[in-house]
This record gives C-alpha cells, structure tokens and sequence, in this order.
C-alpha cells in the first residue's frame, strides 16, 4: 500500500500565485531637476543596498538611482552570515523570468514613469548576473530607454538575437575591468563579437584598471561618454 502511494505518476507540480513584498533602493531627490535616471540589476550573491554604494558619488540633485533587488536572497557562505540575492537559477526558469518581469514592470512604474519629461534620459545598467536580467527585460518589455549598459557580464545572444528591434535605436555600452577574474580578454573579445553580430549593433566598450566591480571612476567616465553621446 505505501509503495502504491510512492509511485512517481503521482507526484504533480503545482503552481500557486501569491504576491509578496519585495526590496527596491534609491538614490536621488528624483524630482524636476532629474537629468539622469538610472535602473541597476545587481550581481550574483549581491544586495541591492550594496551595488547602490558605487553610486553615491553622483549628484542626487539631477541623478536618480533604482537598484531593485533579487527575488531570492542566501546566505552566501553557508548557513549564517553573510546574505546575498540572486535573479534567478535554472530550477523552473520560464516562471522565475515571469516574476522578474513583473517586478521590473513595477519597479519601473512607480519610480521612474513619474520623472519623465523632455530632458530626462534614462539608463539601464545591469552588474555581472543583472547583465542577462537586464536584457530579458528589455527584449521582453521594451520599457523606454535612452542608453543600456552591460558592465562585467553577457548577455543571452540567442534571446537578443530571436528579438532585436528593441535594441535598435540606443547606445550600448560594454564595461569591464582589465583584471576581471571572471571575464578573461579571449572571453570580452569572444562576447562582443557575438553580441555585434547578433544584434547588429555597434557596441561602446570602456575598460578601466580593475576588477569584477563598479568602479566608481569608471562610472564617472561612463557618465562622460553618455552625456557626450545624447
């Protein structure tokens, strides 16, 4: 009898939908003086608070910063201690990219469609994992963006390349530092070269001395070249 119970044909998935608080940080007064609004996606085993740190050098009169944080939090070395967040793992994949969707959908909604006006120009930035958050969201959703920034990560070339015409009409930008420990020159080289042509855009690379991190001199160049470029 209990072997009948265990047989695998009765064992079901079940989805349940519930709605749940989630965590977003800003920075910035974001109010009619707004000349810059930004959405960050974190990285792998990040916290939005913590990504947020690399942006405070910006001037919170005329830049307003979003950084939503990963639906999952962890402790990231073992069972205590430090937390991180992630976006997503490979466990049920096309759900969890629904979820994240949604919550950049609203992310966006609450923040930053209030700000618009003529001289605002938006940025998307996303951070190591927040890279193929980011792109999903943008091919998905097609939210309007004056500039997308992929900074020490890759994007997922074949969803790109199913769905280009969002992407047409804005720079992109590809950052990354000279001694990034995850992505070596043959893999920068290797990434930029699919990503150009798959998407068929001309991609802006800027590298800076330094690691897998937002730098905040980095940043600041980066801000030059985007100002520069509107």
């Amino acid at each position: 009898m209990t072997a009948e119970k265990n047989r695998p044909e009765r064992l079901q998935k079940n989805i349940v939908v519930t709605q749940r608080n989630a965590r977003c940080f800003t920075y910035g007064e974001g109010g009619k003086d707004t000349r810059h609004a930004w959405i960050v996606m974190h990285g792998y085993g990040q916290l939005a608070s913590g990504v947020m740190q690399h942006f405070t050098r910006l001037n919170p009169q005329t830049h307003f910063v979003v950084a939503p944080e990963g639906l999952s939090r962890f402790y990231v070395n073992g069972l205590y201690g430090k937390v991180g967040a992630s976006w997503m793992t490979s466990e049920d994949r096309e759900l969890e990219i629904e979820d994240q969707l949604s919550f950049l959908d609203r992310v966006y909604a609450e923040f930053l469609s209030p700000l618009e006006h003529k001289k605002l120009r938006i940025h998307a930035l996303g951070f190591s994992q927040g890279v193929a958050t980011l792109t999903r969201w943008l091919i998905h959703r097609k939210p309007p963006i004056d500039s997308i920034v992929f900074w020490a990560g890759t994007a997922p070339i074949a969803e790109i390349k199913a769905r280009r015409q969002p992407f047409s009409k804005v720079p992109w930008y590809f950052v990354v530092g000279d001694e990034d420990e995850f992505l070596p020159e043959k893999a920068v080289q290797r990434h930029l070269k699919n990503l150009e042509e798959k998407s068929g855009r001309k991609i802006r690379v800027l590298r800076y001395k330094g690691r897998h991190r937002i730098e905040p001199e980095a940043l600041m160049e980066l801000l030059t070249l985007i100002e520069a470029a509107s």
